[in-house]
């Protein structure tokens, strides 16, 4: 978990993590889904499955904080931009019955996965998906969205500001866009931790950011979407923060999601921590110590997403 909570698909999404920031057109992930996961796999497919648990926890809570703030929302068309295996589209037409859905997408393979688990859920009819480059505009994917949701995917592209005037362009006058980023790092450790008080655990997050700046590129943790959103005219701007929290004891679900994104952030630093921090973190995933995140009764998941929303005149 970089200190931004590293994922790969919700959507990202996010994850087998290549860099989160080899151009979108590269890699698929929970997030831009406009790219083609770069992890080494001959299967090009090998990513969706941890893709679609990564967001099956990572998006209800943050749907739920959104929707909560935006409460008279009433969309007939909703447009999920970096779809992904489609668990945000799924998630979006629960909601909202009565609205019509479309899932974009530039990776094939996932946009196939979303539609075969759209047909699986009963949501084929109110659901429908299509391939566009969000770097290249999305307006002949998809009719004006009264909604339009991207989901850790705009950070995937290689000009934010012009993809960012491309979603724009697809919401309707009077429809709204909201674009979930980043947010605070994860934590999982009491203060009392020996991780925590040691400073391993904040060297850790300390070099992961830098991993994360160097793969990800400026779009991922230096954009200012409020800002770029006024640049497109848009009103009503607001940040809305989404905390995600998992207590102690945690779940199987959550715990088998903290395994794996510690063990992909500490592959990620590897090489780049001391050989002390990275000894004390690795301890955290040996399902026989006590204190690990298989068994311990006191580790939690505490981290969030930042929603960037603005409404098209």
């Amino acid at each position: 978990m970089s200190a931004h909570e590293h994922q790969p698909s919700e959507h990202q999404s996010s994850e087998n993590q290549p860099s989160e920031h080899q151009s979108s057109e590269n890699q698929p992930s929970e997030h831009q889904h406009g790219h083609a996961h770069g992890h080494g796999h001959d299967d090009p497919t090998a990513w969706l499955p941890e893709a679609v648990a990564d967001a099956q926890i990572n998006l209800p809570p943050v749907l739920d904080r959104f929707l909560a703030e935006m409460s008279d929302l009433k969309p007939n068309h909703i447009v999920d931009l970096g779809c992904g295996p489609g668990v945000g589209t799924l998630e979006l037409a629960k909601r909202f019955p009565n609205a019509s859905v479309t899932g974009i997408d530039i990776n094939q393979p996932a946009l196939d996965l979303a539609a075969e688990r759209a047909e699986a859920a009963g949501l084929a009819e109110q659901t429908t998906f299509a391939q566009a480059s969000f770097d290249q505009g999305i307006a002949d994917a998809a009719a004006p969205a009264d909604l339009l949701w991207a989901s850790m995917s705009m950070h995937h592209t290689e000009d934010p500001a012009a993809a960012l005037a491309h979603a724009c362009a697809a919401v309707a006058p009077g429809g709204r866009i909201a674009l979930a980023e980043f947010g605070p790092p994860v934590k999982m450790l009491p203060e009392s931790a020996e991780a925590v008080a040691s400073g391993a655990w904040d060297r850790f997050q300390v070099v992961l950011d830098q991993w994360l700046a160097e793969h990800l590129g400026p779009a991922a943790t230096n954009v200012q979407w409020l800002e770029l959103l006024g640049e497109q005219s848009m009103s009503d701007i607001q940040l809305i923060e989404c905390p995600i929290h998992f207590p102690a004891p945690l779940a199987t679900r959550e715990r088998d999601w903290l395994s794996t994104h510690l063990r992909r952030g500490l592959d990620f630093t590897d090489g780049r921590i001391s050989s002390d921090d990275q000894a004390m973190l690795q301890t955290f995933l040996d399902p026989e110590n006590p204190d690990g995140v298989t068994r311990s009764d006191s580790i939690f998941v505490d981290y969030g997403r930042s929603v960037y929303t603005a409404i098209r005149p």
